[in-house]
């Protein structure tokens, strides 16, 4: 179900993103920076996952062809 964000809430989101003067507060900076972060390490396992996944399944299907060559 969606919610509509209450009047204080869009406050408190602004003050956390920006001050009066306009810049940008250092909260801002560094939970942008952390969500960055946490991205790319998310990322960066996804794809080592897939890696290994892919050489495995690269190995089964190379032992298969061996078998079949073989005569198994």
């Amino acid at each position: 179900m969606k919610r509509c964000v209450t009047l204080l809430e869009y406050k408190h989101i602004y003050r956390l993103v920006a001050r009066e003067d306009g810049a940008v507060t250092a909260d801002f900076v560094i939970l942008s920076a952390s969500v960055i972060m946490i991205a790319i390490s998310f990322g960066t396992a996804f794809s080592d996952g897939m890696q290994s996944l892919l050489d495995a399944v690269t190995q089964l299907i190379n032992d298969g062809a061996v078998a079949v060559d073989s005569g198994w």
